[in-house]
This record gives C-alpha cells, structure tokens and sequence, in this order.
C-alpha cells in the first residue's frame, strides 16, 4: 500500500504531543478565532492534556482527527489543521486550519491543505472534502480556492459575529473516483 506522505521539504503533520499543550493552549484561547468555529468560552490546559491522553487519532473511532503543523526540522509549530463532521457513510470531513499570525501568508497553510487532502484522498479513500468560509474572509477563500475547493453553496446568515450574521461560502473538494 502506497501511504500518501504527511511532509514535504518544509512542513510536517503530525499528532498532538503532550508538550504541545501550552501550543495548543495559545491557538485555542485566541478569541479572533472563535467566531469561526463552535467555541464559547476558553479551553483549560486540563482539558487540552485530556484530550491529548485520550483522543485515539483514529478518525473512524473518534470522528475527528488533529494534526499539528510544524516546520520539517521540528523548531516551530505553526498552527493545526483537522479534520471534523468526518461522516464514515459518505465517506467526507470538514477541514479546519488555524496558523498562528507569525507564520501567516507564507504558504504553509497551502501545503498543509494540500498535504492533507493527498492523505484523504489516497490513504483514507475519501470522497470529498469540505470547508465552510465566512464571507469576509478573501483569505481563507483563496486558499482554499487555491487548493482544489470549489464554492458550492451560500449558507445564508451561519455564523453571529460582533452581534450581526453573516453569510458562509460552502466550498467542496470532490476527488476523482
């Protein structure tokens, strides 16, 4: 079996350590970031080691998975990417990325997306991949745009930002059969 690469000459994915809490920590509790996901109040350091001690990293047990994404040569962390909403019937997951601002706009968010989608592709046999994108964010539109996403629906008033809705470009990454 041919097992898609998580590196490149630059990045690695990898499974969340128990040294990487106070990391995780820091990307979790940045309130910018809360308006684009679930989140509601901040993550303890107590929650983070637990679901570090407990998540299995398997995506067919636990629905989701979690990669850290740092520099090949292991000295910086730059953010994580997931894979959640992951749907075992239909053979799909939602993608989810955070870069902590120091290393944004440097391609790696790019090459994480793109070495993710390999491994979900080749490795994991999805089908598709799918990302939602508030609309104010040309950033995060392009970079999926850029790596295969293609808009394929608006959800119409999805998320509760600075107390006004906003709507959400759909995007989906739909690999060959």
């Amino acid at each position: 079996m041919n097992v898609p690469s998580l590196h490149n000459e630059e990045i690695r994915l990898r499974a969340p350590e128990p040294a990487d809490v106070e990391f995780l920590y820091e990307l979790e509790n940045d309130e910018t970031l809360w308006p684009l996901g679930n989140t509601t109040a901040p993550f303890s350091i107590y929650s983070l080691k637990k679901y570090i001690e407990e998540n299995t990293h398997d995506i067919f047990l636990d629905r989701q998975i979690r990669f850290i994404i740092e520099r090949t040569d292991g000295k910086e962390l730059l953010g994580t990417i997931d894979l959640v909403n992951f749907d075992p019937l239909h053979f799909r997951a939602e993608v989810g990325i955070a870069i902590l601002p120091l290393w944004r706009r440097k391609h790696y968010a790019s090459q994480a997306i793109e070495l993710l989608s390999n491994y979900c592709e080749r490795f994991l046999h999805f089908h598709q991949l799918f990302a939602n994108v508030p609309e104010d964010n040309s950033n995060s539109l392009q970079l999926f745009q850029k790596n295969g996403f293609r808009q394929s629906g608006i959800l119409k008033e999805w998320l509760l930002a600075e107390d006004k809705y906003c709507d959400v470009y759909f995007l989906q990454k739909i690999f060959k059969s």
